[in-house]
């Protein structure tokens, strides 16, 4: 799952910091970044999609992926597991209403979610990478 969040001018910081600072320290302190960043938003994740909780199988099915560049640039995602083929089809149905009932139990909570961290994502990531850089 993808929250839609895009970060516009990183790319040309992390960019410049790899002429100046090397290629493997940028890589390796832009994923620890993330991996971190990811690991805090978890349980928020975990809470916004507890609603849809009855037997607990949706809450405990959320992992963060690791630290991928197969689309060219770093990137992690917070969704639901591989051992649990059928759940994120459930929670699409929650999330998005189906003919039977157009409002169920969690309608929209990945979405609030998602929305919450428009402003939060961007403001955390930069902090990591301060941090990593020996930064404030």
């Amino acid at each position: 799952m993808a929250s839609g969040v895009e970060l516009i001018g990183v790319e040309d910081v992390l960019t410049n910091m790899e002429r100046k600072l090397g290629d493997s320290k940028v890589r390796r302190v832009s994923n620890k970044a993330l991996r971190e960043v990811g690991q805090e938003l978890e349980p928020e994740f975990k809470q916004a999609v507890s609603s849809y909780q009855d037997t607990g199988a949706t809450v405990n099915a959320v992992v963060v992926s690791g630290v991928s560049r197969a689309s060219g640039r770093a990137e992690i995602k917070l969704g639901f597991g591989k051992g649990f083929p059928s759940r994120w089809q459930l929670v699409h149905l929650n999330e998005l209403g189906y003919d039977r009932n157009r409002n169920p139990r969690g309608f929209g909570v990945i979405r609030r979610f998602s929305n919450r961290l428009e402003n939060q994502y961007p403001e955390k990531i930069a902090t990591k990478l301060r941090a990593g850089f020996g930064g404030d």
